[in-house]
């Protein structure tokens, strides 16, 4: 079943969409900063990206889109790596258009949506290309890398097996 969703997914559209906003907002190397990117979210979404404490505590965060006010909420008292990778999941959300007006982004999420958002959440805070470079240059380790990357070193060890850079450190 999570196969076939995986092989419904448009994983590859998510990271293209990542590496596009990467490339506007002229970022070039890690560490990624969501905050660096509103400027260049601006220009296409009226966004806000805000740490609250009133959300429930098994929610890492929540889109809501009010009459075009689209507003990310992070759980502040999650990690802040979790933060970052959960803001950037939302901003996954949003660029693949499962934001809909007047609701928040999983009013009919599906497994595939969330497979999506993934895929660019990982693409835009760890992009293959930058640690591809950082491997090639001896940067290596988990640890080492999430330090580099301001990501758990769960997150870090995800992407590097996914994308099959594991294997060369």
């Amino acid at each position: 079943m999570e196969d076939d969703i995986i092989a419904k997914a448009n994983i590859g559209g998510a990271r293209k969409q990542a590496r596009g906003l990467l490339k506007t907002a002229k970022v070039t190397q890690a560490p990624i900063l969501i905050k660096n990117l509103l400027p260049t979210l601006r220009e296409q979404f009226d966004i806000a990206i805000v740490q609250t404490n009133g959300l429930p505590s098994k929610c890492d965060a929540i889109t809501t889109n009010i009459d075009g006010k689209i507003t990310i909420s992070c759980n502040s008292s999650k990690p802040i790596t979790r933060r970052k990778f959960s803001a950037a999941h939302e901003l996954g959300h949003l660029h693949m258009g499962h934001v809909h007006s007047g609701g928040r982004v999983d009013y009919r999420s599906t497994n595939l949506n969330e497979t999506e958002a993934n895929a660019f959440a990982a693409e835009l805070i760890m992009p293959l290309d930058m640690l591809k470079k950082d491997i090639a240059g001896k940067v290596n380790g988990i640890k080492e890398m999430a330090i580099r990357y301001e990501v758990s070193e769960e997150a870090m060890g995800w992407r590097l097996v996914e994308t099959n850079l594991f294997k060369k450190m």
